[in-house]
């Protein structure tokens, strides 16, 4: 639409065409500015601005291999219905069907209807993708931010300043890693808990040495715990499930030590454990942990609150620990 009219397009009529807010389309301007598109801005009478682009946007030539990797990679993004990161997707789809011709569709079709993915299709975010899209837009212009945000622990939301640094999807949920000036220290806030975040013209310097990767490598998850010491987690699995525990990276530190009878010892290195905890106990008898002996204490208080739910004297099963090998 943009290069349709030789004057250019203002603002309120991309708005009104694209059935989206004034301040995205000056936000999606600056964002294809950045990205090098040949943009260009003009003056008319009364101060308004009209935008064009001053030449064609390069065509990507794609086939249906590729086409169908993309319309795979789209399925992963069904939690993030209703933000930027899914329309964004939705219209890159759009356009490739458009693109090709009946037999690729035909095959397209085809093959859609033999995968498939247990990620959930929701529209979870819908009524926070404005919110969301703040975020991204202030991640990208260093905006200081005031989120509108409520705790878990909190019982009505509270506004904080931030400074927003890097997006985290973790199990299907949807994370904002940003550093929070009133306690001087980067936090998770989960986008299920935001409520508003109102970007505003300040900017902030981002730290040159943040890496979110660095910054949740001691977590089993996104939980980075309070003490940062890092610890080393030692479990025994037994055979009915060392198998299993092998076939997939669990965390970036993890050694898997095959032992002669068929089980394996698993070594983590975390600076939290409880969500390593909870992962261990769904092995149920098949996993148990040999150290660190707060770990040891915890499973086992959490194993007796468990019997006493379900009025099972936990007395009578005492949880026998192996000892390290």
């Amino acid at each position: 639409m943009m290069g349709s009219q030789p004057t250019g397009h203002g603002v309120e009529e991309l708005a009104r065409e694209l059935s989206v807010g004034i301040k995205t389309i000056r936000r999606d301007l600056v964002m294809l500015q950045n990205a090098g598109f040949p943009l260009d801005e003009k003056r008319v009478e009364h101060g308004r601005k009209l935008w064009r682009l001053t030449a064609p946007a390069p065509a990507v030539p794609i086939n249906w291999e590729e086409a169908l990797s993309l319309y795979l990679a789209r399925r992963f993004l069904a939690p993030l219905k209703g933000t930027l990161f899914w329309r964004s997707a939705e219209s890159a789809i759009a356009k490739i069907h458009a693109g090709l011709n009946p037999s690729a569709l035909r095959y397209l079709d085809r093959m859609l209807g033999v995968l498939h993915t247990t990620v959930p299709d929701s529209e979870r975010y819908a009524d926070k993708s404005t919110c969301l899209d703040n975020l991204t837009w202030a991640i990208e212009e260093c905006r200081v931010t005031l989120l509108t945000y409520q705790s878990e622990s909190s019982t009505e939301p509270v506004t904080r300043e931030i400074h927003p640094y890097a997006w985290v999807f973790h199990r299907h949920a949807t994370y904002l890693a940003a550093y929070a000036t009133a306690h001087n220290e980067v936090r998770l806030y989960k986008a299920d808990r935001m409520h508003d975040a109102h970007v505003t013209d300040l900017r902030f310097p981002r730290p040159s040495g943040f890496d979110v990767n660095q910054y949740l490598a001691g977590s089993f998850g996104v939980y980075r715990g309070n003490t940062l010491e890092p610890t080393t987690v030692r479990v025994h699995f037994a055979p009915a499930v060392s198998r299993y525990v092998t076939e997939s990276q669990w965390h970036a530190s993890q050694k898997l030590k095959p032992q002669r009878d068929g089980s394996l010892i698993a070594e983590f290195t975390l600076t939290a454990t409880e969500e390593i905890q909870r992962w261990i106990l769904s092995f149920g008898e098949n996993a148990v942990v040999e150290s660190p002996d707060k770990l040891v204490e915890e499973i086992r208080r959490t194993i007796s609150q468990l019997a006493a739910a379900y009025g099972v004297d936990s007395a009578a099963f005492p949880v026998r620990r192996r000892k390290p090998r």
